[in-house]
């Protein structure tokens, strides 16, 4: 055990010893990174600025293109629908002049089929530049979402709990910690100088 005990403060020496050489120069090194990604960061912050801007105004420009689009879409179709069933009833009413009941009828019966129409959108096509849909999630209430978990409707995994609050309480509460689900553990950590 001594024997062991000794090794154990010899090798926490080394470490020591050895931090002591790269610390400064890992110190050097992060505060050069800090100063280029700092000097990276204002160069680019205008561009960025603008670049939201007019990414911002692009987008809604295409999302208003888009629904007018969309509704001219919409009247299109229902006057094609209405022409096709203005037909429908101009040949039913021709088949019945002619003397032709049955026929009439039976165009009559028959739905108006009229061919689909697509308006697309006025926004021009800009090489290099697509779109593609991001979807992402937003919980809205946390009890919720823990109430499906304990329902057995979602995965227990949908939720991370907070380690470092738990851990927090743990050295705060230590084996008094009442928590459901939770248990306080010791670790023993050995420590020389």
């Amino acid at each position: 055990y001594a024997s062991a005990m000794n090794s154990v403060l010899a090798g926490k020496q080394l470490k020591r010893e050895i931090g002591d050489f790269f610390t400064p120069l890992t110190k050097k090194a992060h505060e050069l990174h800090k100063a280029l990604t700092s000097a990276l960061a204002r160069a680019v912050s205008p561009i960025d600025e603008v670049v939201d801007i007019l990414d911002g105004r692009a987008k809604k420009y295409r999302r208003e293109q888009e629904e007018k689009a969309r509704e001219e879409t919409r009247r299109l179709q229902r006057d094609a629908d209405q022409r096709a069933a203005d037909r429908l009833i101009a040949d039913a009413v021709a088949a019945e002049a002619a003397g032709d009941i049955q026929e009439a009828e039976k165009i009559l019966d028959e739905k108006p089929v009229a061919p689909m129409v697509v308006v697309m959108p006025a926004v021009p096509k800009v090489e290099g530049i697509s779109f593609r849909e991001v979807w992402r999630g937003e919980v809205r209430s946390v009890k919720e979402l823990c109430r499906a978990i304990a329902d057995g409707t979602v995965p227990e995994d949908w939720v991370a709990p907070n380690m470092a609050k738990i851990n927090a309480s743990a050295r705060a509460i230590k084996d008094a910690l009442r928590i459901p689900g939770i248990v306080a553990i010791k670790d023993e950590v050995t420590s020389g100088k």
